[in-house]
């Protein structure tokens, strides 16, 4: 179990899923969210993306938006989390993997981003990956066989930025174990 945090100090504890997509990071979120007094934050891309016309793709002026958005519903979370006295903040995603996203389709990051990504922060961050995880079609995804060089290139990014992140693989319950061990030795 995770020892509450809430008698250590008052601000919540902010935790990352990062990983390609179709990795179990929303399904992950919300079970830890389930599991733990916790607040999720949500993918906002796909909620972008979602407003936009049927079959739209996304184009290289919507990183910045969607980075932007992503960090506002991160703040917001960790706001109310705050004031409501809920010990985790957990995000499906970040603007670090929207950089990612960035480089692998357009082959470039806007400059702003890294701005942006300076102001995030992070107790701990995880890693995703697609072992045991069917891909599923839902008309954003698009790397059926691909999964595994995404990842690379997460952790490439991540080791960019000098973040440190704990690998979580298996079934959602061996996934919590693994956060909860984390979680209870730091």
């Amino acid at each position: 179990m995770i020892q509450d945090k809430t008698t250590v100090s008052p601000s919540p504890t902010t935790l990352l899923i990062i990983g390609a997509e179709c990795t179990g990071k929303s399904t992950l979120m919300q079970a830890f969210c389930q599991r733990y007094h916790a607040l999720g934050v949500s993918e906002y891309m796909r909620s972008f993306l979602d407003a936009k016309p049927s079959g739209y793709l996304c184009q290289f002026d919507d990183i910045m938006p969607i980075a932007t958005g992503q960090r506002q519903q991160e703040q917001l979370a960790y706001t109310q989390a705050k004031a409501d006295e809920i010990d985790f903040v957990i995000c499906d995603t970040s603007p670090i993997l929207v950089a990612v996203y960035s480089q692998w389709y357009f082959g470039r990051v806007p400059d702003e981003i890294w701005v942006l990504i300076r102001q995030c922060h992070y107790d701990h961050v995880f890693v995703t990956d697609a072992h045991g995880i069917d891909w599923v079609a839902d008309g954003q995804r698009d790397l059926p066989h691909g999964r595994h060089l995404m990842r690379d290139a997460i952790i490439q990014m991540l080791q960019k930025l000098q973040i440190g992140f704990t690998p979580i693989t298996g079934t959602v319950d061996k996934r919590l174990m693994t956060m909860a061990k984390v979680l209870n030795q730091a």
